[in-house]
């Protein structure tokens, strides 16, 4: 039992080896800019966005061999940088400026 939880925590989830939300945003990603551009300017041959997707995949799969929760850091780093509000009210003394 432990070692199945384990093996949960210290492998984060993988789509074709890469970290799981950032290969799924890829491909999304990729499909979205490709589907805008040939709609746009017509380009008939889609190959520069297949052949680019790949290439920021396999970019996620040598970020993930260094670094396995690659995924829950950038999370992490996003709630950290939220800014919070009314720690300054309108209301407040001020005793240092």
């Amino acid at each position: 039992m432990k070692e199945t939880v384990l093996k949960a925590v210290a492998q984060p989830p993988q789509f074709f080896k890469a970290p799981y939300r950032l290969a799924i945003f890829n491909i999304l990603f990729h499909v979205a800019l490709m589907c805008v551009v040939l709609v746009v300017v017509s380009i008939v041959n889609p190959l520069f966005f297949i052949v680019s997707g790949f290439l920021v995949h396999f970019y996620l799969i040598y970020l993930y061999k260094k670094e396995p929760h690659i995924d829950n850091i950038l999370k992490n780093i996003k709630i950290v940088l939220r800014s919070t509000n009314n720690l300054d009210g309108e209301n407040v003394k001020k005793y240092f400026n």
